[in-house]
């Protein structure tokens, strides 16, 4: 969803599970937040807190292997001469990116298959990933327990208040809009009366 526009410096405040609140700063909007149940740069679809089995067959000597992973992907490393590489969070793992790739082995990407019926022998806390994406792009991600709670502010106050400038620290100060609103429509409606 998109928040804020052009030429405001979005706040977000987020919280995940309970824990300690959070904030980032964007210098760029409009924004667009979302929250993800997957660690990050994890595809939703790769990622289970309870674990999976992957199965696969690395380039020495066609050897097959299997582990067991709450999150996995495939990417390939150019700077190792375009080898294939598996990256996976192990059970009750951070995380973290690990790779298979080592010393010129690497995997058959399409060797890869997941067998669901085998789990963690305990299930990992569900990671949840906030993204903030400006035209897009990726420019602010974290990630934590789920949920995920998150509340944006645009300007300086909150999406249902009115920045008014002041003379006093910080320069200004935030109205209420409804409050606002009803004090207004009942002074127009004195008028009126009059």
């Amino acid at each position: 969803m998109s928040y804020c526009k052009a030429g405001d410096k979005p706040t977000i405040d987020y919280q995940f599970n309970n824990g300690s609140k959070r904030v980032y700063k964007s210098d760029f909007a409009p924004i667009d937040v979302t929250v993800k149940e997957a660690p990050k740069y994890i595809d939703a679809d790769k990622y289970d807190n309870e674990g999976f089995q992957i199965n696969y067959v690395i380039t020495d000597r066609n050897q097959p292997r299997s582990t067991i992973v709450i999150a996995y992907d495939v990417k390939l490393f150019p700077e190792f001469g375009g080898y294939w590489g598996l990256i996976r969070v192990p059970c009750g793992g951070n995380p973290a990116i690990l790779s298979t790739f080592t010393g010129g082995v690497a995997i058959y990407p399409d060797s890869i298959t997941v067998d669901k019926s085998v789990k963690c022998p305990v299930a990992s806390n569900k990671k949840c990933t906030i993204e903030v994406k400006h035209k897009g792009i990726i420019i602010y991600s974290d990630q934590g327990n789920c949920p995920c709670n998150f509340t944006i502010k645009c300007g300086n106050c909150n999406d249902n208040e009115q920045e008014c400038k002041s003379n006093k620290y910080p320069g200004y100060c935030c109205i209420p809009c409804q409050g606002t609103a009803s004090k207004i429509n009942n002074l127009a409606a004195k008028v009126r009366a009059k």
